[in-house]
């Protein structure tokens, strides 16, 4: 009985951490593990024994993507020494650029974007890079997108843009930016709204008068 208890709890904390032993092997477990904690001996100890380096948990979420979201960038060089996939994707079709976005990690994204992670890649249900950065709220972030090159227009599979992002979350530094920076203010989501109506939706007058002055249209 007591060995089943301590079985129980151990599956209940790799399903606590994103893993999942059901569909994820053992070595596979060590490694995102060692990964997530940003154990840069462990990982490559780990890999030294023959262990795959895009080893994935039950979601397709790679060691590269743990480390990017966690923001341990001297495990994602090491993973990227390594011959780890760049552009590998999970189940959602995030990528390790999109994990490091979506969790505010700028230094990691700068490393994946050195090493050839594309900024305008979408997850499957098209939100991208940029996206995410926005919804993470680092301005910095956003803006270091931007310089390299991400689509500001480009929204997801429902329309939704960067700057409908900013405007519904009431972010006005990081909808300010994407303006100055060309994001078209008169864009529609498949539904038909516009980012002045999503500014008046959510009671940000403020935002509605920064639309406004950069051209929106009632």
């Amino acid at each position: 009985m007591k060995s089943a208890s301590i079985l129980c709890f151990f599956l209940l904390m790799l399903s606590v951490a994103g893993l999942s032993s059901g569909q994820t092997s053992t070595n596979a477990i060590s490694l995102l593990d060692a990964v997530q904690k940003g154990d840069q001996d462990a990982v490559a100890g780990i890999l030294a024994r023959g262990v795959d380096v895009d080893s994935s948990d039950d979601k397709g979420r790679t060691a590269l993507m743990w480390a990017a979201r966690e923001g341990h960038p001297e495990v994602i060089k090491l993973l990227l020494s390594k011959g780890a996939d760049i552009s590998a994707r999970s189940e959602g079709g995030w990528t390790a650029l999109m994990a490091a976005a979506h969790n505010g990690q700028l230094e990691t994204m700068k490393i994946l974007m050195e090493k050839g992670a594309k900024v305008n890649d979408q997850s499957a249900d098209g939100t991208t890079v940029l996206m995410w950065a926005v919804i993470s709220g680092k301005h910095e972030n956003v803006k270091m997108l931007l310089e390299k090159g991400a689509d500001f227009n480009l929204g997801d599979a429902n329309g939704v843009t960067p700057l409908m992002g900013a405007i519904f979350d009431g972010k006005a530094e990081i909808a300010t930016t994407l303006i100055e920076k060309g994001a078209n203010v008169n864009l529609k989501t498949k539904a038909g709204q516009t980012a002045l109506m999503i500014a008046k939706l959510r009671g940000r007058m403020d935002l509605r008068e920064i639309l406004l002055k950069a051209g929106a249209k009632e």
